[in-house]
C-alpha cells in the first residue's frame, strides 16, 4: 500500500503524458505521476523503477514464444490454433483411461498447467508488460526492440503466428474440444493492447507492423462477436461475462471502433454490474466458489477495468447504481470490513487471502470519487508492502 500522502496527492487532477498512441487500460494521470516520482535521489517510486529495469533486463533474455511450440495438437489438427485445458478439471480416478475428466473447483490440475500454449501466453504477456513499461519509463530502445520481436513472432510472422480464435481454449478431455469459457484465458487483453500501443511510439515499429497487428486483432474481435464460443461467453452472468465485455471493448477502442465500445459499455450497468451485485454489495455468484474472496476480487477487477475503458466513450460505470442503489463502489465497500479484520470472512476460501489487488482498486476509487476518507480506511488493511515492487509504477 502506498503512503497516505501519495494517495492523497493522486486525488488531484493530474496532467496526461503526451504520446502518439492513446492508452485505455493504463491511466495517463497515474503514469505521469509515477514518472515524476522516479527521481533517483528523492523519488518515492525510484526503487520500483529500479525493480522494473532489472525485470526488463531479464526479459531481454526471453526467447520468442509461439503456439506452434506444442506436441499435443487441438482437435483441428492445426498447431497455429491455441489450445488449453480447463484448469480445474482432472483425470477421472474411476475410469481406466481417465476419461471424462472431472471437476475439482478451485484446484488446478498439473495436467492442465503443463499445456504449453497457456503457459507461453502468460510468459509472453508478462514479458511484454515489463518490456513495454520499461520502454515507456526509460526510453531505452532495447526494450522496445525485443518487445517487437515477441509480438511479431506470436501474432504476425506466418510461420509462427497464432490463428485469431480461441476455438480450443479450455478443452476438457472426454467432454469437449474447446469452450466459450476459455475466452477468459485472454482476460489480460486490455493491458496487452496498451502495451502494444506504447510500443507504437518506438520508431522501429513500422506501419506494416501497425497494420498487421490491427488486422490480427480485428479478426479476433470478429471471432468473439460471431462465433458460437464468443456468443456463449457473452451470455455468461458471472466474471466470464464481465471479462468478455472488457476484451471486446478494449479491442474496439484499440481498433478505433468507438461506436461498438460505447454500445457495449452503455448496457454494461444493466447487463453486468446490476445483476451480479446484491443489495448488500456482495456478489452471490462469486461467493459460491471455493475461492470466494479471490473470485469476488477477480470479478470486481473486471468491472473496474470496464469502467476505466468506458470513460473513453463517455459512459460512467463508476457511478452506475441499479434500482437497489448498488454498483461498483458498494461492491468494493462490502469487502472492506473483512479486509480490515473487523469481520471474519464466512464463505469458503481454500487459499490464503491477499489484499494487494483490492487495495489497488480502493485507491483508484478514491481518485475517481475524490474521496479523501478512503485512504484512511485503506491504511487499516494489513498487507505486506514492498516499496520496490515494479507494479507500484502502474497500479493504483
Amino acid at each position: 500500500m502506498r503512503t497516505l500522502s501519495l494517495i492523497l496527492l493522486l486525488l488531484a487532477v493530474l496532467p496526461c503524458t503526451a504520446r502518439a498512441a492513446q492508452l485505455h487500460y493504463y491511466d495517463d494521470a497515474l503514469l505521469e505521476r509515477s514518472m515524476l516520482d522516479c527521481d533517483p535521489e528523492a523519488g518515492l517510486l525510484y526503487p520500483a523503477l529500479e525493480a522494473l529495469i532489472r525485470a526488463a533486463d531479464r526479459a531481454l533474455e526471453q526467447e520468442p514464444l509461439t503456439v506452434t511450440m506444442k506436441d499435443v495438437l487441438p482437435a483441428s489438427g492445426d498447431p497455429h490454433d491455441y489450445l488449453s485445458y480447463a484448469p480445474y478439471y482432472w483425470p477421472n480416478p474411476d475410469t481406466e483411461d481417465g476419461l471424462p475428466w472431472v471437476n475439482r473447483d478451485g484446484e488446478r490440475s498439473p495436467q492442465s498447467e503443463a499445456m504449453p500454449d497457456r503457459t507461453n501466453k502468460s510468459r509472453l504477456f508478462s514479458a511484454l508488460r515489463t518490456l513495454c513499461l520499461a520502454w515507456h519509463f526509460t526510453g531505452d530502445e532495447r526494450y522496445a526492440e525485443h518487445a517487437a520481436l515477441l509480438v511479431r513472432t506470436w501474432f504476425i510472422d506466418d510461420a509462427t503466428r497464432m490463428n485469431p480464435n480461441l476455438n480450443h481454449a479450455q478443452a476438457i478431455p472426454g467432454r469437449r474440444t474447446g469452450s466459450g469459457i476459455g475466452i477468459i484465458d485472454w482476460a489480460q487483453t486490455p493491458a496487452l493492447l496498451d502495451q502494444i500501443s506504447m510500443l507504437e511510439d518506438w520508431p522501429g515499429w513500422t506501419e506494416t507492423d501497425r497494420r498487421e497487428i490491427r488486422s490480427w486483432f480485428g479478426e479476433f474481435l470478429h471471432w468473439l462477436l460471431t462465433s458460437e464460443n464468443g456468443k456463449y461467453e457473452a451470455g455468461m452472468l458471472n466474471n466470464h461475462g464481465t471479462y468478455y465485455d472488457c476484451i471486446v471493448v478494449s479491442l474496439a477502442l484499440f481498433l478505433g471502433d468507438e461506436e461498438l465500445a460505447r454500445e457495449v459499455c452503455s448496457v454494461a450497468g444493466e447487463k453486468r454490474i446490476g445483476p451480479q451485485i446484491a443489495a448488500d454489495g456482495s456478489q452471490p455468484l462469486e461467493l459460491r466458489r471455493t475461492k470466494s474472496w479471490d473470485y469476488s476480487i477477480y470479478n470486481l477487477q473486471a468491472m473496474v477495468v470496464l469502467a476505466r475503458l468506458a470513460a473513453h466513450v463517455d459512459v460512467d460505470l463508476w457511478h452506475y447504481t441499479d434500482d437497489q442503489g448498488v454498483g461498483i463502489r458498494e461492491a468494493l465497500l462490502f469487502l472492506l470490513p473483512y479486509a480490515q479484520g473487523k469481520q471474519a470472512w464466512k464463505w469458503q476460501q481454500i487459499k490464503d487471502i491477499h489484499y494487494g489487488a483490492y487495495i489497488s482498486m480502493l485507491n483508484e476509487m478514491a481518485y475517481v470519487y475524490a474521496d479523501e476518507s478512503l485512504p484512511h480506511e485503506i491504511a487499516q488493511i494489513e498487507e505486506n508492502y514492498d516499496p520496490a515492487a515494479a507494479r507500484l509504477l502502474f497500479e493504483w
